[in-house]
């Protein structure tokens, strides 16, 4: 047995155990994240790569997200959202802000909601849907106007306001560059894209930080 195979199968033992832990931990503690009023999100940190590499994995094994590597997911931190329950990481998702020449909102600039993923035994807490809402108030206070994704749950983003649209209908690039481009397609997948309205400038000193916000 060669060293890369022994790598590559201590890695997969290693993110398998991460997602039973954070089965584990959801199984013991999602009573006291109901009564608690609702999931807590918060900004991704370097710390949390490894949990968020578990997820993806355990999501892209289904068919629903699309496998990124560990260096991918460092590079672009600062874009994810995580919800955690006592530190455990069980829910995460990214947004990446890109320009477009025909976007809403006066021509300000989209965003592509990407990696959306949940732990097993965290599915039907709300978890993944405080995540989305949260990605999408990391776009106003980016200062986009509109976010766009590539699903094949289309009902559970409607949920989270989220409409259905032609392919022809996204941002100007997006299917080409950003789709087709990346070796996705969107067969058998449905674009959907959510206006907001953008957040007004924060006053100096009160920047949004990585403080955990609790979704109601």
């Amino acid at each position: 047995m060669t060293a890369v195979m022994i790598d590559a199968m201590a890695g997969a033992a290693v993110r398998v155990g991460l997602v039973q832990d954070a089965d584990a931990a959801v199984a013991r503690r999602s009573p006291a994240l109901r009564l608690a009023g609702g999931p807590s999100t918060r900004r991704a940190r370097v710390a949390d790569v490894a949990g968020i590499m578990a997820l993806i994995d355990a999501w892209a094994d289904l068919g629903l997200t699309i496998r990124r590597s560990a260096g991918d997911v460092l590079a672009s931190v600062d874009d994810f959202v995580v919800a955690e329950v006592e530190g455990t990481i069980v829910a995460c998702g990214a947004i990446e802000s890109f320009r477009c020449e025909e976007a809403q909102s006066g021509g300000a600039g989209a965003g592509e909601i990407r990696s959306v993923s949940v732990a097993h035994t965290a599915r039907g807490l709300g978890v993944g849907k405080a995540v989305v809402h949260e990605l999408v108030r990391v776009g106003e206070l980016r200062g986009l106007g509109e976010v766009v994704l590539l699903t094949k749950t289309p009902g559970f983003f409607a949920s989270c306001g989220f409409e259905a649209i032609e392919a022809g209908a996204a941002p100007a690039g997006f299917v080409a560059q950003r789709v087709e481009g990346r070796g996705r397609t969107v067969v058998g997948r449905s674009v959907m894209r959510r206006i907001v309205v953008p957040a007004p400038a924060q006053a100096p000193g009160r920047a949004s930080s990585g403080a955990a916000t609790v979704v109601r």
